[in-house]
């Protein structure tokens, strides 16, 4: 895993992720979690199958997702103070919840290009070609002045 992401940009869905990864600069980490009845409710429609069946499911995967997480790294995965974002996808839906992903994604890795110095960013994100964003900058300028002590170069 981490060969992967410092090569390239990697989505990693679970396997734990979020704790071998930790400590990469470019790693965001999030959590998504609903109640038993969403997740009952999607296997019955994704799966076909009976809600008994989803309810048993649903079980199986979250004992075995413990365990897995608990035995590999000695901590609960559904700690959610170990995440940067958690989103509850019963009350976004899926669609919002890729919405809140990528809205997340650009406000962390714009602030990071404003805020890092060129070399730095540039190390960090070296596929990255920074396009301009109407509105953008005097949305976040008074964000940028204040977190760099003002510096006025920005590009």
């Amino acid at each position: 895993m981490l060969r992967i992401a410092r090569e390239r940009s990697v989505v990693i869905i679970g396997r734990c992720g979020a704790y071998v990864l930790k400590g990469h600069p470019r790693h965001v980490s999030i959590f998504l979690h609903a109640d038993k009845e969403f997740r009952q409710k999607r296997l019955e429609q994704f799966y076909g199958v009976s809600p008994d069946e989803a309810l048993k499911l649903t079980a199986q995967s979250d004992k075995e997702r413990a365990l897995y997480h608990r035995t590999l790294t000695g901590e609960k995965w559904t700690d959610a103070s170990r995440y940067d974002l958690v989103i509850n996808t019963g009350k976004t839906g899926l669609d919002g919840c890729v919405g809140l992903i990528l809205k997340y994604l650009e406000i962390v890795f714009l602030i990071s290009w404003f805020i890092a110095p060129r070399d730095t960013f540039r190390q960090l994100f070296p596929d990255f070609v920074r396009q301009p964003v109407p509105g953008l900058h005097s949305v976040f300028q008074p964000i940028v002045m204040q977190d760099v002590g003002g510096r006025q170069d920005h590009q």
